[in-house]
C-alpha cells in the first residue's frame, strides 16, 4: 500500500497530490506538464516535496513534520525513466548488477542472468548501451529495475521514444511484469489506451492535482471532467448553459433534461454516439464539410451555420456515407452523453 499526500511549489502551479494505491497498478494520466513525472520523482526520492507525507507498506519514506526523508537507495523503489538512464560506460551485465544492492553478493550474478533470460537479453552481457537498439535499451532498463527486488514500481512514460511495433511489444512485456508483481505500481502516461490496458485504476491529473480517481471501466463510462473526457478520447466537448434541471447545449441549440445540472459546464459526446438519422432522443441538422477516411472507420466533420464549432461523427466502414456538403439530420441518445465539470 502506497499513501501519498504532498505539496511542492513549481513554476506553473503548486503540486498538491493526495492518493492511495493498493497492490495493483495505478495510471497517472494527464497532459504534459500536469505534474505526473514530478509526483513520481518525489515518491522515488529523486525530488523532495515542500511538505507532506509518503508511506509505503507502513514505512514512512518522507514526513516533513518529523524531518524524515529517506534516500532513494533506502526506499527500494524501481523507477523506469522514458530516456532509459543506462550507464554508458557499463556493459548490460554491469548495468543490471548495479541495482542489486539488496541481493547477497555471491548470488548476484545468477540472479541477474536469470532476469536477463526473462527479458531475452542473453548474449548481450558484454554489450554497451550505445550498441543496443531503443527496444533493447528499454528491456535492459526494465531488467535493471526489477533486479533490485523493489517494493514499488514507477514507470515514467517508458515507451514514448519507441515506434508503434516496439511500443506494443514492450507494453505487453510490462503487462506481464505487472501481472506477476504483488506490490504497488504507478504508470505515468498521456495515452489513455495504454493506461486502460495496463492499469485497473486511473487517476487524472490537472495542474498538479488529481481531479478524478476511478477504476478504468467507470472512468470511460463517466469521466466527470472536461480534462478526463479529452484524455479518454472524447471528440466532441460542447459548452452548455444550465438552468433548473436542464442544460442548454449552445453549439447544437438543444435542451437536455438533467436533474443534477449544478456545476455542469460542458457535455462530452463521443463521435461514435452520433447517428446519421433522426431516431435518437436529440436531433440537430448540419452540413458535412469534410470526410476523413481511415482503415477502420470514416469521420464526418459537421458544421452548423449558427455554430463556430465543428462536430465529429464516426461511422464504421461499410456503412453508407453521405455526400460532402449535404445537409443531414443527426441524432444521439442521452445515455451516450458525458455531463462534465471544469474548464477547457
Amino acid at each position: 500500500m502506497l499513501e501519498v499526500n504532498i505539496t511542492k511549489k513549481l513554476k506553473a502551479f503548486t503540486l498538491d497530490v493526495n492518493f492511495k494505491a493498493d497492490n495493483n497498478a495505478l495510471a497517472l494520466l494527464g497532459q504534459s506538464g500536469s505534474g505526473k513525472s514530478m509526483t513520481l520523482k518525489c515518491i522515488a526520492g529523486v525530488e523532495k516535496p515542500d511538505s507532506g507525507r509518503i508511506v509505503l507498506d507502513g514505512e514512512v519514506l518522507y514526513d516533513s513534520t518529523q524531518g524524515i526523508c529517506l534516500s532513494p537507495q533506502k526506499r527500494r523503489i524501481g523507477l523506469l525513466f522514458q530516456n532509459y538512464a543506462l550507464f554508458p560506460m557499463m556493459t548490460v551485465l554491469q548495468n543490471i548488477m548495479s541495482a542489486c544492492h539488496q541481493i547477497p553478493r555471491k548470488a548476484r550474478k545468477a540472479h541477474v542472468l536469470d532476469i536477463m533470460k526473462k527479458f531475452s537479453l542473453e548474449g548481450f552481457e558484454n554489450t554497451y548501451p550505445n550498441k543496443l537498439s531503443g527496444g533493447q535499451q528499454q528491456r535492459v532498463a526494465l531488467a535493471r529495475m526489477l533486479a533490485a527486488n523493489p517494493r514499488l514500481l514507477l514507470f515514467d512514460e517508458p515507451f514514448s521514444a519507441l515506434d508503434t511495433n516496439l511500443r506494443r511489444q514492450l507494453s505487453q512485456m510490462v503487462a506481464d511484469v505487472l501481472e506477476d508483481y504483488d506490490g504497488s505500481a504507478i504508470f505515468v502516461s498521456h495515452d489513455c489506451a495504454e493506461a486502460f490496458r495496463l492499469c485497473p485504476e486511473i487517476a487524472i491529473m490537472e495542474n498538479g492535482k488529481i481531479t478524478v480517481h476511478k477504476d478504468r471501466i467507470s472512468l470511460f463510462k463517466s469521466p466527470e471532467t472536461i480534462a478526463a473526457a479529452k484524455l479518454i478520447g472524447c471528440e466532441n466537448i460542447l459548452t452548455v448553459r444550465t438552468q433548473e434541471e436542464s442544460v442548454i447545449v449552445s453549439n447544437l441549440g438543444i435542451i437536455i433534461n438533467n436533474e443534477n445540472s449544478d456545476d455542469i459546464t460542458a457535455i462530452g459526446l463521443p463521435a461514435t454516439a452520433i447517428h446519421v438519422d433522426s431516431n435518437g432522443e436529440y436531433k440537430f441538422n448540419g452540413n458535412i464539410v469534410k470526410i476523413i477516411k481511415s482503415p477502420y472507420d470514416t469521420t464526418l466533420v459537421i458544421n452548423m451555420d449558427y455554430s463556430k464549432y465543428d462536430i465529429f461523427c464516426s461511422l464504421p466502414n461499410g456503412e453508407q456515407i453521405p455526400e460532402i456538403n449535404s445537409n443531414i439530420t443527426f441524432s444521439f441518445d442521452k445515455e451516450d452523453i458525458f455531463f462534465l465539470k471544469g474548464s477547457n
